[in-house]
């Protein structure tokens, strides 16, 4: 598959990737605190499933831009 260049979506595809990973990991962190586990998206979707399912979708995305980019230009003239 051919990557395209695009600093951009480059970016987009870091910065989605980890708020995907952070919001999925930190009930998780917290749990091993004795915390219960509870997601939640933003206020939007009901807390649950259907909040993690969001942010993994979040997460996958952020992934997918990121495999589909060439890595980020230096920008130094060689």
């Amino acid at each position: 598959m051919r990557k395209i260049q695009n600093d951009g979506l480059q970016v987009v595809g870091i910065i989605l990737s980890l708020i995907g990973i952070a919001t999925v990991v930190q009930p998780l962190i917290r749990a091993m605190f004795g915390k219960t586990i509870v997601y939640k998206f933003l206020g939007l979707l009901p807390e649950g499933w259907p909040s993690l399912t969001a942010w993994a979708v979040i997460l996958v995305i952020g992934l997918v831009l990121v495999s589909i980019t060439k890595p980020l230009s230096t920008g130094r003239s060689e």
